[in-house]
């Protein structure tokens, strides 16, 4: 029996549990569908897609060595290999997808024509259940799947890779030295452990974190490795500084759940009482937005933070939470403009982890603190010497510390000799506003996840969620 293995987001051969359960029954026809929505919807930058493209020239060669080959095909993907799933003689098997309404959409669409799936993550896809944290340190702990070798299988490719990128010009458009495929991966995790020890100092300053990281994030985004892998990875280090990371794993996997439980997260308030209050929350303003998304605010972390996400396709948690923050909070402009534009311009673009963080940071759920960053203390803290805003806001780099280091709003010349912009709206004012806001929608917020279980589950609460709701701790809004 044929086997038509479909790759998605799992572009391995190490733990990939449908390509293990293909080759346990036939030969095996590895298969990736190049799908033009994906090139032509403007949602990635072209570094994300030239790392596809990478990551696909590495599957190839992985499948090289197994003694068969990957057929690469273009168009529709559920029209294309429809075709193999009729009768006995052929089946189509692959892994679930959950990140994105399409790709969720899809899978459904996939199974109702036969084809075969299988779960390669610790995503509950029937609904969280109470145990989900054990079950996921199952997964985490469970074997990593091998497949040694492959009978070759004589279909040749439909399309051709390298034709179909150069028809769409991807390229690079950030400056990375990020590479995609499994044999990158690898690499990176063992460049990693060898600096675990320092991680959890660099994993909130925003110019330590571009070197100081993983930086696997974009591989798990595309499957070139596994949470998995890395985790099993990790937890053979002798320091103790692995529980940092690795919990940070359980995270990825939980943003995936909230996501498989509710598909419309990207666009629209998990809480409806947010949906029902755009006009008292938002001030729409295009020239706000278009000030945040090329880093000219006047806040100079804030607009150092934008201009690094636009010049490299990489922003440490600690900066997209303020950024995030700031648009919503304090600028008063809607989250998911926001978290839209971050996703096209991120080489790791996950919609699970950008949407669920984007509403959280900007106060859609109800029941988490929301945290209005202060932009100039957050220099304080994780950018003392002003190094990371000196590489990206040139008009600064000969500025004084001391003028980098003062609020914005209570400058008189200091920056503006610099020919940097004046802040173009009032921190002080709009935190004021926000708190006074929030105090009562919070409120109203909480008080119906507690009366709407449909909602609790909708949110999938993680287990300092359920705590507060037992205490009834209502979110509060702070400066940070």
């Amino acid at each position: 029996m044929k086997v038509i293995l479909w790759h998605r987001r799992d572009l391995r051969i190490i733990d990939n549990l449908a390509l293990l359960e293909a080759s346990k029954i036939g030969t095996v026809i590895p298969v990736f569908v190049l799908d033009k929505v994906f090139f032509e919807s403007n949602v990635y930058c072209k570094s994300r897609l030239f790392f596809l493209k990478e990551s696909l020239v590495d599957l190839q060669n992985q499948y090289r060595k197994l003694g068969t080959k990957l057929v690469i095909m273009e168009g529709d993907p559920l029209e294309v290999l429809k075709k193999f799933s009729t009768g006995e003689s052929a089946k189509v098997y692959f892994n679930q997808d959950t990140n994105g309404i399409y790709g969720i959409q899809r899978d459904k669409q996939a199974e109702a024509l036969g084809f075969v799936s299988f779960c390669n993550d610790a995503i509950q896809r029937q609904g969280r259940t109470k145990d989900w944290s054990e079950q996921a340190t199952i997964y985490f702990n469970s074997p990593i799947w091998h497949v040694d070798s492959l009978e070759p299988h004589g279909l040749k490719d439909q399309a051709n890779l390298i034709d179909f990128f150069a028809k769409y010009n991807i390229n690079h458009d950030k400056q990375t030295n990020q590479k995609g495929g499994t044999t990158e991966g690898q690499i990176l995790i063992g460049k990693f452990l060898k600096k675990l020890k320092t991680y959890p100092k660099n994993i909130s300053s925003p110019l330590l974190a571009e070197t100081g990281t993983s930086r696997l994030s974009t591989h798990f985004s595309f499957g070139t490795v596994s949470t998995k892998m890395a985790y099993q990875a990790v937890q053979k280090s002798p320091f103790k500084q692995k529980h940092f990371y690795t919990s940070r794993l359980f995270w990825n996997q939980h943003f995936t759940q909230k996501l498989a439980i509710n598909p419309n997260l990207p666009k629209q308030s998990v809480n409806p009482v947010f949906l029902n209050n755009y006009d008292l929350m938002y001030d729409y303003n295009p020239d706000l937005i278009e000030a945040w998304k090329q880093g000219s605010t006047g806040y100079p972390l804030v607009d150092a933070s934008m201009r690094a996400l636009n010049a490299t396709g990489f922003l440490n948690f600690r900066m997209r939470a303020m950024v995030a923050s700031f648009f919503s909070f304090i600028l008063r402009q809607p989250w998911e403009i926001g978290a839209d534009y971050m996703f096209s311009q991120l080489i790791d673009a996950d919609v699970a982890i950008n949407y669920s963080q984007w509403q959280m940071q900007t106060g859609q759920v109800g029941i988490h603190p929301n945290r209005i960053y202060n932009p100039t203390k957050q220099i304080l803290e994780f950018d003392p010497e002003a190094l990371f805003i000196r590489k990206y806001v040139v008009e600064l780099e000969k500025a004084d510390l001391s003028d980098i280091l003062e609020d914005p709003e209570n400058r008189q010349t200091g920056l503006f000799n610099f020919d940097y912009i004046k802040p173009v709206v009032s921190y002080k004012q709009n935190l004021q506003k926000a708190r006074d806001l929030y105090a009562s929608l919070n409120k109203e917020a909480f008080k119906l996840i507690k009366s709407d279980q449909q909602l609790k589950a909708k949110i999938g609460l993680e287990q300092v969620g359920e705590d507060r709701l037992k205490r009834n701790q209502l979110p509060d809004t702070k400066e940070v």
